[in-house]
């Protein structure tokens, strides 16, 4: 079966949005589970096209995206996100295995704002929530 597109984002309440990317499932709905916990929105999507596809139809306050994902991986979807004007902006954060030195710092220069390894910790993200939660309060 197809997986399910990106649901539209909930009315704007004041809480932080955050765009989960990720195509294992049981780690979206970790990483969802988390941020629904810290009182944000999280939305889902599978891959970066849904990705791109739901940050046109509304802006979110931060995104955690894995790397390896079929269709469209997260290093292309953040450079597409970087190359667009309205986007640019948004934080994306890589959420990935991936291990060692320089690893962050190539994360870095390839478009990523901050980068996540996996497994997650919860007091890591949430730390994550409360920079971009003071971020985009100050926008």
């Amino acid at each position: 079966p197809a997986p399910p597109k990106p649901a539209a984002p909930e009315p704007d309440d004041g809480r932080l949005r955050v765009l989960i990317v990720d195509d294992h499932a049981p780690t979206r709905r970790l990483l969802s589970t988390i941020a629904i916990a810290m009182d944000c929105q999280a939305t889902e999507a599978c891959d970066g096209s849904e990705a791109l596809e739901a940050l046109l139809l509304d802006p979110y306050d931060l995104v955690l995206m894995d790397l390896q994902m079929p269709v469209m991986d997260g290093r292309e979807a953040v450079r597409r996100i970087r190359a667009s004007k309205r986007l640019s902006r948004t934080p994306v954060v890589a959420v990935t295995s991936l291990a060692g030195p320089g690893v962050r710092e190539d994360l870095l220069k390839a478009g990523f704002t901050d980068y996540l390894p996996k497994p997650v910790d919860p007091a890591a993200i949430n730390r994550l929530v409360m920079a971009h939660s003071r971020r985009s309060r100050a926008r």
